[in-house]
C-alpha cells in the first residue's frame, strides 16, 4: 500500500523558528553555525507587488526560504526524524514534502497497523506545526485485490484510487505505466500544435528547436522509469 502525495500544508512556510533550532541542536550544531543560523532566520521580512502598488512589510515568524540555498537543507533536517515513526514493517521515503508510506498488504492485521501508524503520524504533525493536507493524500492497493478500507488522517479518510501520480509519473494499482505514457502522449501533441500555430516560420530548424525546447523535455521526463515497461512486457 501507498501513501501518497505533497502531503504538508505550505510545509516550507509552516516551519517553527523555535522548533527548528531545537532540531537543530539535538543533530550536534551548535556555536558560530547555530548562530549564523538563528542570524538567518530572524529579522526576515516580506511584502505582496501588484503591478506598481506594494503592500506593507510583514515580519516572518515562521517559515524558511525556498528560493535559498540554505532554506531546503533546513526543511528537510526539520522533516527528517518523521521516518523513526516506522519500523522494519512500514517503509518510508521522503522527497522534500513528499512522504510516501508502502507496507504488505497481506502481514496479520494489516489494515490496523497501518492506521496506526497514520494516527503516529498525525500527532508528529501536529507536534511540529505542520499541518497535513489531506486532500492531496491518497492510498492505491497494489495487487489484484480490493481495497474496502477507509483510512484516515487527522480523523478525515484518505482516497482509494486505482491511478497515483508520484513526483509527476502516473503509476496504477498493477503497477503498469499506461496511464502515463497516454498522458504524455496527449499533452506533448497538444504543445506541438501549439507551436505549429503560433510560429509564424515553419522553417525546419526553427520548428525543431522549438520541439527540443518544449516538447522534449516533457517526453524525456523520467523515461528511464516508464520507457522500458512494454519491453519488458513483450519478452
Amino acid at each position: 500500500m501507498l501513501i501518497g502525495k505533497s502531503i504538508y500544508y505550505k510545509a516550507f512556510d509552516s516551519i517553527s523558528h523555535p522548533k527548528l533550532i531545537h532540531k537543530l541542536k539535538s543533530y550536534g550544531i551548535s556555536g558560530n553555525v547555530l548562530g549564523w543560523i538563528e542570524n538567518f532566520l530572524s529579522g526576515c521580512t516580506q511584502c505582496t507587488r501588484v503591478g506598481s502598488s506594494v503592500s506593507n512589510m510583514q515580519y516572518l515568524s515562521s517559515g524558511v526560504i525556498q528560493g535559498s540555498c540554505l532554506g531546503p537543507l533546513l526543511f528537510v533536517l526539520y522533516i527528517n526524524d518523521v521516518v523513526k515513526l516506522f519500523d522494519e514493517h512500514c517503509v518510508a521515503k521522503l522527497s522534500a514534502d513528499d512522504l510516501k508510506m508502502y507496507m504488505d498488504a497481506n502481514l496479520p492485521d494489516c489494515t490496523t497497523t497501518l492506521q496506526g501508524y497514520l494516527d503516529k503520524l498525525a500527532t508528529w504533525s501536529d507536534t511540529w506545526q505542520l499541518t497535513i493536507s489531506c486532500k492531496k493524500c491518497s492510498v492505491l492497493q497494489v495487487g489484484k485485490g480490493e481495497n474496502n478500507q477507509v483510512y484516515c488522517l487527522t480523523s478525515q479518510p484518505i482516497t482509494a484510487t486505482d491511478v497515483v501520480k508520484d513526483l509527476g509519473v502516473y503509476v496504477d494499482k498493477h503497477l503498469k505505466l499506461a496511464d502515463h505514457i497516454q498522458h504524455i502522449v496527449t499533452n506533448a501533441s497538444k504543445r506541438a500544435s501549439l507551436i505549429h500555430k503560433c510560429f509564424i516560420s515553419k522553417d525546419t530548424s526553427t520548428m525543431v528547436r522549438a520541439f527540443t525546447v518544449y516538447v522534449l523535455p516533457f517526453l524525456e521526463y523520467a523515461s528511464y522509469v516508464w520507457s522500458p515497461t512494454l519491453f519488458i512486457e513483450r519478452h
